[in-house]
């Protein structure tokens, strides 16, 4: 979703649909993030509880959220170069790996909070 010129609805956000209906579910972060959206996944492990979500906007910064609760977990500055992907790990929903133009990092989520781990 990129931001669009509506006053209301115009605001970058994600939204999360039901692949029957074609209805809108959910609705995450209207007014958090700046830009774009560059990237998104949903976590692997369990019930796919788990949505992290990555700003265009200079810092690229990443958001954990649980999408059903439409609450936002945690946010950090990422990179200032272009990030491609993100993905979680496929058994471990507090494991995340980004991707881009000179950056390849390993996240972790604990207690809330999102660190980083840089790729040599």
């Amino acid at each position: 979703q990129v931001e669009g010129r509506e006053a209301v609805d115009g605001k970058c956000h994600v939204r999360v649909w039901n692949s029957v209906s074609l209805t809108t579910e959910h609705v995450l972060g209207l007014g958090d993030f700046d830009r774009a959206i560059c990237c998104l996944a949903f976590s692997k492990s369990g019930k796919g509880e788990l949505l992290a979500a990555i700003d265009e906007c200079n810092e690229h910064v990443i958001s954990i959220w649980e999408w059903e609760r439409e609450k936002k977990i945690t946010s950090t500055k990422s990179s200032m170069d272009p990030i491609c992907a993100l993905e979680f790990h496929p058994e471990d929903d507090n494991s995340l790996f980004t991707c881009g133009k000179n950056h390849l990092a390993f996240w972790t989520l604990n207690n809330g909070q999102l660190s980083k781990k840089q790729a040599i």
